[in-house]
Formats: C-alpha cells, sequence, structure tokens
C-alpha cells in the first residue's frame, strides 16, 4: 500500500492492528527485527516479529519501500514459518517485480 512520506510507523501500526483484530495474533514484541538493505537499487527497511495465531506460530514481516522520493511503498505479510519456507521463491519475485517510479 502507498503510505504518506513520515506515516512508515502508522500505517505499520494500522497494519498490526488489523492483523490482531482479524487473526487473533498476538506478537512478541521481544523478537523484533529491523534490517535496511537495497530492493531493485531501491532503499528498503524490513521489519519483522514472531508471533502465534489460533493456528500456531507466524511470522509478520513488513518491507518500506522507497519506490521514489517521498513516496514508500509499505508491503506487508504474515504466515506461518512454514509457509514463509515453502512460498520463498513466489515472496522474493513478488517483491522483485516492485519498481521505481
Amino acid at each position: 500500500m502507498p503510505v504518506e512520506p513520515g506515516k512508515i510507523a502508522e500505517a505499520m501500526g494500522e497494519a498490526m492492528r488489523y492483523l490482531r483484530n482479524q487473526g487473533r495474533l498476538t506478537v512478541k514484541a521481544d523478537t523484533r527485527k529491523d534490517e535496511a538493505g537495497k530492493l531493485n537499487g531501491m532503499d528498503v527497511q524490513n521489519v519483522s516479529w514472531q508471533g502465534k495465531n489460533s493456528k500456531g506460530d507466524v511470522t509478520i514481516r513488513f518491507a518500506s519501500v522507497s519506490v521514489a522520493e517521498n513516496r514508500p511503498l509499505l508491503v506487508a505479510y504474515w504466515c506461518s514459518p512454514e509457509a514463509e519456507r515453502k512460498h520463498r521463491n513466489e515472496l522474493k519475485k513478488m517483491l522483485q517485480s516492485i519498481e521505481k517510479s
């Protein structure tokens, strides 16, 4: 989802509230990981947590991609660790399809 500049944390908070309300998701706050990197030449900030929902363990990931100056794009997904491993290639292709504007 496109996000207003300077409102990445707010957008992540809204997404987390949605996840908690829809999936009875609990987040283990002490598992937060922040990683900076590049994606197709664009700056990206990855933030992830471990948690649980009614079906078991989940991984929650956000990627904030600077697709243009003052135009961040926030990508979010959550799934079981097993599903993330199984669909790693598809997730990678999806992220690599993001291009600069």
